[in-house]
């Protein structure tokens, strides 16, 4: 998948910094608290959970965070890896799943459907973000079933664009080792989130607009590869 130049600005990424040794006081709602508290604990049960470059999240405004997509389980370990609480798109049929669904809603999943485009599920999103919120969105649109990256839907560089809020890539490793799209379960894993730094698409502000949302939505996968290549995945 190619994609304009980027930028010459070097992405600094804080080293080695551990985020969970059990459980630790996550920030933001009390229902938000209580719930990452179960998480953690059974995060620390199932795995050893890291994070890189969290202190490049803001911690008091709202922003868009894109990450790479391989578990069911990915977006409650977003969340404690960034000691953050997020909104996020869903399937809309897993939101009637036994205790997933039950999650999901906890979490504060909102519903998108598949395999048609959905200006609300967009709009929303971009609400969500307007009004504070801060929204965490697979690019992909679905889990991928050997871990490599896929191609960004064209919604996300969508949201992006109109949003005006700060965009920062992710990449969660491991998570597929736990469940996977094809169901595979490993009950001992090493699981690391790596945050990268707000991504600037200014220069393409001249493109048509279509060819904006498709540049963008390339760019943003290209900057999760790299978060990838440096957690050593090949």
């Amino acid at each position: 998948m190619t994609s304009p130049q980027r930028g010459t600005q070097e992405r600094i990424y804080q080293p080695g910094e551990q985020v969970m040794d059990y459980v630790h006081r996550p920030i933001s709602s009390t229902r938000f608290r209580r719930g990452f508290r179960v998480v953690s604990v059974l995060f620390s049960i199932l795995g050893q959970l890291k994070s890189f470059g969290r202190a490049n999240l803001p911690t008091k405004d709202n922003f868009l965070l894109l990450a790479n997509h391989v578990s069911y389980v990915d977006p409650f370990v977003i969340a404690t890896a960034a000691n953050q609480d997020f909104h996020f798109m869903t399937r809309d049929d897993a939101l009637t799943w036994p205790l997933i669904g039950s999650m999901l809603k906890f979490f504060n999943g909102y519903p998108v459907k598949r395999g048609t485009p959905d200006l609300k599920a967009l709009k929303y999103t971009i609400s969500l973000l307007n009004s504070g919120k801060r929204v965490l969105l697979f690019p992909e649109g679905t889990r991928s079933t050997d871990g490599q990256l896929g191609s960004a839907t064209d919604g996300v560089g969508f949201i992006a664009k109109h949003a005006q809020v700060p965009t920062i890539p992710a990449f969660i490793g491991g998570t597929e080792k736990i469940l996977s799209r094809s169901g595979f379960l490993s009950l001992r894993t090493k699981i690391t989130v790596t945050f990268g730094t707000s991504l600037d698409f200014s220069d393409l502000a001249t493109e048509p607009r279509r060819q904006q949302y498709r540049l963008i939505s390339e760019r943003i996968m290209d900057e999760i590869a790299q978060l990838r290549n440096q957690r050593g995945y090949d």
